[in-house]
């Protein structure tokens, strides 16, 4: 027998002709899927012609952390003390919704936040530029981090903003809650 699990709602919808038949081949030639949600279960079955029967939805789980001095945290990732914390974790793509942040940000300029976007992608650059055209210094590009680093930065901030416009579930969004931050995300 053979499980498949989907990770990806970017597979699922792709448009790519080759990607779409070795993904057609692929559901057609496994016992069962396991897909993190309801959103991934019904474009498998619906995109993929797959009967609701064979997609069974487990959803990410994290493991709940310890919680460290916010105060020490700070100094040690060298981020501005007394001030709103923001994070964004993930891959710096359009449908991330990153832009959007950063242009909320300058809207924000009266008020005392900082915001760290922790990822890298092919939007890195433009969203670099966009916060430098904005004159935005309360802003980080970390880049890629390691996973223990990430999760530093989550017990250092206040806000986890994620704007996201298609997600299968993000497991980023699960860590940020257990770590007990206030989340700002798209439905």
């Amino acid at each position: 027998k053979i499980l498949l699990t989907e990770r990806s709602s970017h597979l699922i919808q792709t448009t790519n002709p080759l990607l779409k038949k070795l993904l057609a081949y692929t559901y057609r030639h496994v016992d069962h899927i396991a897909a993190l949600s309801k959103d991934s279960q019904h474009n498998i079955s619906t995109l993929h012609h797959m009967p609701l029967s064979r997609i069974t939805i487990i959803p990410n789980g994290v493991t709940i952390p310890q919680k460290k001095s916010q105060k020490k945290l700070l100094h040690s990732l060298n981020l501005p003390q007394n001030t709103t914390i923001l994070l964004f974790v993930g891959r710096l793509m359009p449908d991330k919704g990153v832009h959007h942040i950063i242009t909320a940000l300058h809207h924000l300029s009266t008020h005392n936040s900082y915001l760290v976007i922790i990822g890298d992608g092919e939007q890195r650059q433009a969203l670099e530029q966009q916060a430098k055209h904005l004159n935005l210094t309360n802003i980080r590009f970390t880049g890629p981090l390691p996973h223990d680093k990430v999760l530093e930065y989550m017990n250092a901030s206040d806000i986890f903003v994620f704007p996201s416009v298609k997600e299968t579930g993000g497991n980023v969004i699960l860590e940020a809650m257990a770590h007990k931050l206030a989340i700002l995300a798209c439905p």
